[in-house]
């Protein structure tokens, strides 16, 4: 299932967001996709994480669940957790890296099961 999670979002280096959780419905992957529309004053990349959690308080990162974008357009965002998600819920964190600035994109995220 398809849900769109953010639409041109602002994320300054230094200062992390989070989508909202996601459901996983039995589902045991995920995939992301996302349109980098700017790297701003000295913003180098955007890393985008999966992170789960049973009880939607307690997140904790996915394993081999981020991804960095640098490239400015749409990308696919390769997360290989193919069947490692056993948890009810998912949410992505954002991250800008360089030396200040920020990133701005749109994100969504598809859940399945393999």
């Amino acid at each position: 299932m398809y849900t769109k999670l953010a639409k041109m979002l602002s994320v300054v280096q230094g200062t992390d967001q989070f989508s909202a959780a996601v459901t996983m419905q039995g589902a045991n992957c995920v995939q992301c996709d996302c349109v980098l529309a700017a790297l701003a004053s000295g913003a180098t990349s955007l890393t985008i994480t999966v992170q789960e959690s049973n009880d939607g308080e307690n997140w904790t990162d996915v394993a081999n669940g981020s991804s960095a974008i640098s490239a400015v357009g749409y990308s696919t965002v390769k997360l290989p957790t193919s069947g490692n998600i056993a948890s009810a819920w998912v949410r992505l964190k954002y991250s800008t890296a360089g030396s200040g600035g920020k990133s701005i994109f749109s994100a969504g995220l598809n859940t399945a099961m393999v």
